[in-house]
């Protein structure tokens, strides 16, 4: 199994990553491009970090653009 970029990155880039997903049109080409991290490896990341209710308004948003 691929082991995960996720496991490189200290908590500042964790938290840029979070906040480029939650701002970005299109994160997942700007963070892939960036950070080199698939769109499951942020889903993933985002499903851990935020709240459950933040993270089903962020997931509706996404799906909406």
């Amino acid at each position: 199994m691929k082991k995960s970029k996720l496991a490189e990155f200290d908590s500042e880039m964790i938290e840029r990553v979070v906040s480029m997903a939650q701002e970005e049109r299109k994160p997942f080409e700007v963070i892939k491009e960036e950070f080199g991290l698939t769109e499951n490896e942020v889903t993933e990341l985002m499903r851990k970090r935020l709240s459950k209710d933040r993270y089903r308004d962020w997931e509706t948003d996404r799906k909406s653009t």
